[in-house]
């Protein structure tokens, strides 16, 4: 049968991972020699690359040592001389095997102060495991002497080569900066000062010593005195702070009583004018001609509504005609106390609708109101009624007469004489109904009169 294909060695790249592989063609031989170089010139460099890479680069063939990758590209371990400056490499390739055990070389710890076994010990030549054991004794050897842990693909080695050179450049660059500092104080010439100068010269020093000494004692006064100061104005401060919160304090406090006195300021004069307002209408307000409105209705004068008088056509009830009485008896006394007047001869005694009149200096007083009760009663009460009427109409004329004399612009519309207003009688007894009714009429317009003139006089 055929012989079966080997295998070939499998390693990561200690930097990215990438997996490697490397074939074992000629690996004993190649490796043996390689590895007794290295150890005899220890100025040689390893590195490991990855195959897969698509950029061109210009490999040197020693013809010792050549690994085919199954990409085509040709990899090589190389051998630098001595006296050359490039670096030796060798090439691997990725495992397309995913069952390939993975060999991962951890990161050397071999120092220079002891070489480590593999340097001193041969390398095996038979088998795979031999073999994996020469690279892997190569790999170690690398990474000993490049103090970089190997294999490393192409990438990675070019990525170590530039931060080599990197910190070569900057060493060069310290080195000489260095080597020119030296060489500039090497050139320096100093000349040696005389004895006395620099006795001279020391003695000036300590005098100028003892001078900064008491300056830094003067300083030390000072500083402790403003110091001293300087807790004593702290203290001041917290008390003009303690001071200053006392003071907004009160000016809070002062503002809240303030604001809360403008506040019942401002009401009050806001109560004073409503009540101000409130008594300019009542100023203008006719109290009189609301509580005793007389007005007319047809033939019929009126006083809060109660006709006054009587009509073959409208007979009004006696009571009503009592009521109306009694309102302008009641609105005759009122208006002349309110002036201040006092009748001469008569009395009015407002008694509702049985209101009465007295004559001064007697004790008889008669009706100002009627009755339809019997005629009998009817001729004795008419007599009576009718002296009553006189004598309203005699006070009537009076406060008409004193309402002229403080007025002379004011005058009654329907003059009085006796028992008539306007030439016509207020007697019931013997007396037409309609003239009646109408001086009745007259009477109350007069008394409108001067509740107008009482007002107007009183404002």
């Amino acid at each position: 049968g055929m012989s079966p294909v080997p295998r070939p060695l499998t390693f990561s790249c200690q930097m990215c991972g990438l997996p490697l592989e490397v074939e074992d063609n000629g690996i004993e031989d190649e490796g043996q020699t390689l590895f007794e170089d290295l150890v005899d010139e220890p100025h040689l460099q390893f590195n490991v690359s990855a195959p897969g890479v698509t950029r061109n680069r210009s490999i040197v063939r020693s013809g010792r040592f050549e690994v085919n990758s199954s990409s085509g590209l040709d990899h090589s371990l190389e051998r630098t001389p001595a006296n050359e400056p490039t670096v030796s490499f060798l090439p691997v390739k990725p495992s397309p095997l995913p069952d390939m055990p993975q060999t991962l070389l951890p990161p050397s710890s071999h120092t220079h102060e002891e070489p480590p076994s593999s340097l001193t010990t041969p390398l095996p030549t038979e088998g795979r495991d031999k073999k994996l054991e020469v690279v892997q004794k190569l790999f170690d050897v690398a990474t000993q002497k490049t103090q970089v842990d190997h294999p490393l693909c192409y990438d990675c080695m070019e990525q170590v080569l530039s931060n080599l050179e990197r910190q070569g450049e900057e060493a060069q660059h310290e080195y000489d900066t260095y080597h020119a500092y030296l060489e500039a104080l090497e050139a320096t010439v100093e000349e040696a000062v005389p004895e006395d100068v620099f006795q001279q010269e020391m003695d000036e020093m300590l005098q100028l010593e003892e001078q900064l000494k008491e300056k830094i004692l003067k300083v030390e006064e000072e500083r402790s005195a403003l110091h001293n100061e300087e807790k004593t104005l702290l203290q001041e401060r917290k008390e003009l702070e303690a001071l200053d919160r006392r003071y907004w304090c009160d000016f809070n406090e002062y503002q809240l009583q303030l604001q809360k006195a403008q506040e019942e300021r401002d009401s009050m004069r806001r109560k004073i004018e409503h009540v101000s307002e409130q008594l300019e209408k009542l100023k203008k307000t006719n109290v009189y001609d609301d509580a005793f409105h007389i007005w007319h209705d047809g033939h019929f004068g009126t006083i809060n509504n109660f006709r006054l008088g009587r009509l073959p056509s409208q007979p009004v009830e006696w009571a009503e005609i009592n009521a109306a009485l009694g309102q302008a008896a009641l609105l005759l006394d009122t208006m002349a106390k309110h002036k201040g007047f006092t009748f001469t001869t008569y009395k009015i005694i407002p008694m509702g609708s049985f209101s009465r009149m007295q004559k001064l200096n007697d004790t008889n007083t008669y009706e100002m109101y009627g009755s339809s009760d019997g005629s009998l009663w009817r001729l004795f009460w008419c007599g009576r009624f009718d002296k009553a009427m006189v004598w309203f109409l005699a006070c009537l004329k009076e406060f008409g007469m004193h309402a002229e004399a403080e007025d002379p612009t004011f005058q009654l519309p329907y003059r009085i004489e006796n028992d008539k207003i306007g030439d016509l009688s207020t007697q019931v007894g013997f007396n037409q109904s309609e003239k009646w009714t109408k001086a009745l009429k007259y009477m109350l317009t007069d008394l409108k009169w001067l509740l107008a003139w009482m007002v107007q006089s009183s404002q």
